[in-house]
């Protein structure tokens, strides 16, 4: 099951988006996913073009943001962070 939620700090604002998967992958892997057309998951080769995530990276570092992915628990993330302007 997706689930989005929202975090507001006093320097950031944070979109999470989140689901079960079935493995649980290490950093090195899930960066390879930010790298367009990269797949450390031979799962994630067919259906898609492998750009999703590069992009989403791309819109980010042009806000000033960032995104991060984490597979704790066998549960997929994606955290983007925006700045908080003054």
């Amino acid at each position: 099951m997706l689930q989005i939620s929202i975090k507001e700090g006093a320097q950031s604002i944070q979109l999470i988006c989140s689901n079960a998967i079935a493995n649980t992958y290490i950093p090195e892997e899930l960066n390879e996913w930010l790298t367009p057309f990269g797949t450390s998951d031979a799962s994630r080769s067919s259906g898609g073009s492998g750009i999703g995530l590069s992009i989403v990276q791309q819109i980010m570092a042009r806000h000033h943001g960032s995104v991060q992915l984490t597979s704790p628990d066998n549960h997929f993330s994606v955290t983007c962070r925006f700045p908080r302007h003054s």
